[in-house]
């Protein structure tokens, strides 16, 4: 049992709005606060919100939602352009905003006021791709279309990506390494992710991360999420809810186990109480509610990114975590019980969370 003390946020997220963005100050990692909120119109679509030059995009049902967040104690609706089915991750190219949608990738120059599309339904040489998952590392960029292809796309220019080459794929593996312009599932890793997921060993070397691309794969709430930069591969399963693996740039690989190092924060927080771990579940209690099971919560995991040394992963029971990867450990918790969080967006210390509000049971 984990008794674990927690101040109620000084926000009180009392209306009826159903989505919503909160604004999370994460300058005190010990101590993170929710400074705003702001209603959406729009249901956030899942890994869908950047942050540049004082705006937020946010990706909803409804279209592309902007808001000003140059003052992040009051966050204000900009504009809505209607736009549907975006899906992936949006990305900043320096002053270009990515959109994928399943029209096609969309270009918006997001220092522009108000924001204006430079391109619609490209990339060039594959007009209104049915995009699925949108991903971007250096100056390329990939693209995982409805027939199972993944289209390799240069953004070189950023107003005008182009596409290079396409190659099908299969249906299951996440990792997959580039061969002159070719996309090849990267066979040994796929293999040796799951023998290490009964084992908890993985056996291989990472050698080179520059030419290694990524998939979400997804089915329901059966989630396998990888994360990448150049320095560092992550990758979340929800068969093994607990751990997350780290394959860093040269290194070999290693997990995380979330609830130990949840321990561990709450321990190193001194935020009171204590807890008794058993069979691989920790009871939560605060002052305003409990909660039964860290695996179970652990398996509502909805996105994980990495920016710079750190990684942020959100759940749909509405907690965030902050780890700092080189050292290996959580640095920041938050959490909203109110809220089923669906994409997050950093900014420096704020941390930009769309998300919906929790049905309440009768």
């Amino acid at each position: 049992m984990l008794l674990w003390v927690i101040l109620p946020c000084l926000i009180c997220l009392t209306g009826t709005d159903p989505a919503l963005l909160i604004a999370v100050d994460a300058s005190d990692p010990g101590n993170p606060d929710l400074i705003a909120s702001l209603p959406l119109n729009g249901r956030p679509i899942p890994g869908c919100i950047a942050c540049y030059g004082g705006k937020a995009f946010i990706g909803t049902e409804e279209g592309l939602e902007v808001a000003d967040v140059s003052d992040p104690h009051s966050p204000k609706l900009i504009v809505q352009l209607p736009l549907k089915n975006t899906v992936g991750r949006f990305y900043v190219i320096k002053d270009y905003l990515y959109v994928p949608t399943g029209r096609g990738l969309f270009v918006m120059d997001a220092s522009s006021n108000p924001p204006k599309w430079e391109m619609q339904n490209g990339p060039e040489g594959y007009e209104k791709m049915p995009i699925a998952e949108f991903r971007v590392k250096g100056s390329m960029a990939w693209a995982l279309d409805r027939y199972r292809y993944i289209h390799l796309i240069s953004i070189s220019n950023p107003t005008r990506p182009e596409l290079i080459s396409s190659s099908g794929i299969s249906g299951r593996d996440v990792f997959f390494r580039i061969f002159h312009d070719e996309v090849r599932p990267w066979s040994e890793l796929n293999a040796a992710i799951e023998s290490s997921l009964t084992r908890r060993f993985l056996d291989i070397d990472v050698d080179r991360l520059k030419d290694v691309i990524v998939l979400r794969r997804e089915s329901g709430d059966f989630r396998r999420i990888p994360a990448i930069s150049g320095k560092y591969l992550l990758y979340w399963d929800y068969r093994t809810p607990e751990l997350l693996w780290l394959l860093p740039q040269g290194g070999k690989p290693e997990y995380l186990d979330l609830i130990q190092e949840e321990m561990r924060y709450i321990s190193n927080a001194n935020i009171g109480g204590g807890y008794i771990f058993l069979n691989r579940r920790i009871v939560l209690i605060t002052g305003w509610r409990g909660r039964i099971g860290e695996t179970e919560r652990l398996k509502s995991m909805i996105d994980l990114q990495i920016v710079g040394d750190k990684a942020y992963l959100i759940t749909e029971s509405g907690e965030l975590m902050v780890l700092e990867i080189p050292e290996r450990r959580i640095t920041c918790m938050f959490s909203e019980p109110e809220l089923e969080f669906k994409a997050l967006g950093v900014n420096g210390d704020m941390i930009y969370i769309a998300a919906v509000r929790r049905k309440v049971r009768q």
